[in-house]
């Protein structure tokens, strides 16, 4: 089950290595989850959370199969994206587990 953010507490409590989700990813923001359209969901993981700036940065996973050892891509984490504590509840799209 997933909750909206709403309040930077939900913000400040996130660790490195939690996971959060970007829901909807396009459309008008929602107040219930549903996973009945998973095109529409995007996975994420903390790797900062700094409480100083109060700004997370988080990153995509990416599935094991989009890699490409030959071409040189072994990591299975796309380079972190900042956002600060206001910016993730004025949207309104991210959620975290309950």
């Amino acid at each position: 089950m997933w909750i909206k953010i709403t309040d930077k507490e939900q913000l400040r409590a996130l660790q490195p290595g939690n996971n959060l989700i970007k829901y909807p990813i396009s459309g008008t923001p929602l107040e219930d989850f549903s996973d009945a359209h998973p095109d529409n969901i995007s996975l994420r993981v903390v790797t900062t959370n700094d409480g100083g700036p109060e700004e997370i940065r988080m990153a995509i996973p990416l599935n094991v199969t989009n890699f490409d050892p030959i071409m040189g891509m072994t990591a299975r984490i796309v380079a972190p994206v900042a956002k600060h504590y206001d910016e993730i509840i004025r949207e309104s799209v991210w959620w975290i587990p309950q």
